[in-house]
């Protein structure tokens, strides 16, 4: 199946049926050379001035070489999270990947776990995804679970849950109050893909200033995901955005 190339960004794009534990969104871009930030929202809404809701903002910021994770709720921004080793270059590939779990969300980067965000909004309300910032946009997939056949021939929706493409590092340097996380195994065939072409090149608001701090690690890994086997801020934090 072929995928959109070089997608405009500013991005915006109505997520299909919704987030639900177990949908996956994958983007795919390249970082500019001289890259200051870019952002992933997975907003409560289209809007982007002013903002809708976000239930997940995730943001590298270049120059202090963090990854803000933050919530936006009525305008008001959450606690910022940014420990973790920074897994982004400039001028180089990236894919990231975001699955829904029942409590939180997972994210990989390049093929590697890298952390996880816990609710803060409930994700039966998230509709579209935005993007904004440095980057050159490839490809933004939504990719669903094959269901889960019983005895009898039933067709069910599958357990939360992908296998990593790597451990899960518990290492008190960088995760110190995560334990490694269980996993149960699925097939990597995904029957359901859907590509959604960008619906908006408005303008994308602001965000504020990056904690600094973040704790050294290693990525290692390619272009891969959650699968197995065969497998802004007008308040209180981020970075200078047009």
């Amino acid at each position: 199946m072929s995928y959109p190339q070089n997608l405009v960004v500013p991005y915006r794009g109505l997520i299909p049926s919704g987030i639900f534990p177990g949908r996956m969104i994958r983007v795919q871009g390249t970082v500019h050379p001289s890259a200051q930030r870019f952002a992933i929202n997975l907003q409560c809404g289209p809007n982007t001035e002013p903002r809708d809701n976000i239930a997940l903002h995730f943001s590298p910021q270049f120059v202090t070489h963090t990854v803000i994770r933050n919530s936006l709720q009525n305008l008001m921004w959450g606690p910022e999270e940014s420990l973790g080793y920074f897994p982004f270059s400039p001028g180089q590939a990236f894919e990231i990947i975001l699955l829904c779990e029942a409590t939180h969300f997972k994210i990989a980067v390049n093929g590697a776990h890298y952390t996880e965000f816990e609710h803060r909004l409930a994700f039966q309300t998230v509709s579209h995804i935005t993007i904004d910032g440095d980057i050159q946009l490839s490809a933004v997939r939504f990719e669903d679970p094959p269901p889960e056949v019983v005895p009898g021939g039933t067709a069910m929706a599958p357990a939360s849950g992908y296998i990593m493409p790597m451990a899960y590092d518990p290492s008190p340097a960088i995760y110190p109050s995560v334990n490694p996380p269980a996993y149960s195994a699925y097939a990597p065939d995904y029957p359901q893909t859907y590509v959604v072409e960008n619906q908006s090149s408005g303008g994308m608001g602001k965000f504020g200033s990056a904690a600094a701090g973040a704790a050294a690690g290693l990525a290692i890994g390619g272009l891969g995901g959650y699968a197995i086997s065969n497998a802004l801020h007008s308040g209180s934090s981020s970075s200078d955005s047009d």
